[in-house]
């Protein structure tokens, strides 16, 4: 497990104010007139930032000293997270699903908050943080739910084979707009590969915004966002990974090719200057 990569420090004290965020958003309910990147209540969210050194274009407008005279300039963080609430919000959920909710995945909004504007190759690292994240946090979940087996390193039994039906399974049930796994998550099985291949798989495409999470009512989201201390955030993120089913973004008919997942969660990403990332894959 690597514990310290690019932004592993920053990745998380942004992830926490993410969810405090979100989880505000769910709390004004039906009233969108306050999901608007002015409101001092959502930029109050992310006030523990000020303390960490961070990259301009992640703070951009969070604070007083970001202003600019007869100019103002809304937090940038901000816009992207409301930006992803409300294509969220777009995801029709079913009939009997009454009182379903879907939300954008915090890691979505942190990996698009740590790619520099205007420089489309900074994706690559934003992407190898996110996903090195994610792989930890996988991880966790697996050593805390078999303890008896903290010899077997689970994202090693992931292979082509099981993303490839993981993305079979998730294709057919977005043709028909339903959540997905249909079955509840069970990461307690003695055969658990299958599981937690379907947890990498919803989280990483969730995290690219091509789904989002889907949770049968408003109180399961907020259990999901809410934290009481930022020091064990991850631990206890990682035991919440079950938690969501997943639905199809709207901005998408159908999901990636499965070649082109397997090479953004294995290959290395190549950042070239003025381009979009390529893989290199062994």
């Amino acid at each position: 497990m690597l514990k310290n990569f690019i932004y592993s420090k920053e990745g998380k004290a942004i992830l926490y104010c993410v969810h405090k965020a979100l989880l505000k958003c769910i709390e004004y309910g039906k009233n969108s007139e306050k999901l608007i990147p002015e409101n001092q209540e959502l930029i109050d969210c992310f006030e523990t930032l000020e303390k960490i050194p961070l990259d301009l274009h992640i703070t951009e407008g969070l604070f007083e000293s970001h202003q600019k005279r007869g100019e103002k300039v809304y937090p940038r963080i901000l816009k992207i997270a409301l930006s992803a609430f409300k294509d969220a919000k777009e995801v029709k959920v079913q009939s009997e699903e009454t009182g379903a909710i879907v939300i954008p995945s915090p890691l979505h909004i942190l990996y698009y908050t740590l790619i520099v504007p205007d420089q489309p190759q900074t994706a690559g690292y934003s992407l190898a943080s996110c996903r090195t994240l994610l792989f930890n946090l996988i991880e966790d979940n697996f050593k805390l739910t078999h303890q008896k087996n903290t010899d077997i390193n689970i994202l090693d039994e992931i292979d082509e084979e099981g993303i490839s039906l993981s993305m079979d399974s998730l294709s057919k049930n977005a043709k028909i707009s339903a959540r997905w796994p249909t079955k509840n998550i069970d990461v307690t099985s003695k055969k658990p590969t299958r599981t937690y291949t379907n947890i990498l798989i919803g989280q990483f495409l969730s995290m690219k915004g091509i789904t989002h999470l889907w949770f049968k009512n408003r109180d399961d989201a907020k259990v999901y966002l809410e934290f009481d201390d930022s020091k064990d955030f991850l631990s206890e993120l990682a035991t919440k990974l079950i938690q969501p089913k997943f639905r199809l973004s709207n901005k998408y008919e159908e999901l990636p090719d499965t070649g082109e997942i397997i090479n953004q969660l294995y290959g290395v990403p190549i950042p070239i200057k003025g381009a979009d990332v390529v893989f290199l894959v062994d």
